[in-house]
């Protein structure tokens, strides 16, 4: 595997954030298998440069995707894929959920009592990656958190699952003024 190859493996996600529901795997096999077996080869970029990627996972249970709507199950892989990324490449952990009305906020942090940074996340299957990463900067700009008196930084983690798959992590620090 070249040197720059980000490697990422979904059975180690509960172990990583101990702080999710440990799961959220179910979803991201799920995910990653609709559109090929393991070990699935991505782009990932971090900051916007771009990096090969493997991505290893246990067989799905046939149940999830027969139980579960492929948006649900598009949405929680992809929480999945952003915990791997602020591993991999950050050295933090999803640390707090905590839902809003409609909305759900993640919170980033190096320790289960850390809670410095916001995450916002998504996932497609079938529009562009682009387009939700841009959306999803608009939506963590636009947060709560983001404004005083937090002030946060934040991060945006988004996957495309389908071909060209590509999996993405964006800091994004918080404004100065």
């Amino acid at each position: 595997m070249p040197e720059d190859t980000v490697a990422m493996d979904v059975e180690a996600f509960a172990a990583l954030h101990p702080g999710m529901h440990p799961s959220l795997a179910l979803f991201a096999r799920a995910a990653l298998y609709h559109h090929g077996g393991s070990p699935r080869s991505f782009r990932a970029l971090k900051n916007g440069a771009s990096h090969p990627a493997t991505i290893s996972f246990a067989p799905p249970d046939a149940r999830t995707a027969s139980t579960y709507e492929r948006e649900k199950i598009v949405e929680f892989g992809a929480i999945v894929l952003a915990g791997l990324l602020l591993s991999a490449w950050a050295g933090k952990q999803i640390t707090r959920v905590c839902k809003r009305g409609s909305r759900v906020d993640y919170f980033v942090g190096e320790t289960l009592d850390d809670h410095r940074w916001v995450l916002e996340v998504g996932g497609t299957d079938d529009s562009s990656h682009q387009a939700k990463r841009t959306e999803k900067r608009q939506q963590l700009e636009d947060s709560f958190y983001r404004r005083a008196p937090f002030k946060m930084n934040g991060f945006v983690a988004v996957t495309r699952f389908a071909e060209p798959s590509v999996t993405s992590l964006d800091a994004v620090p918080a404004e100065a003024s």
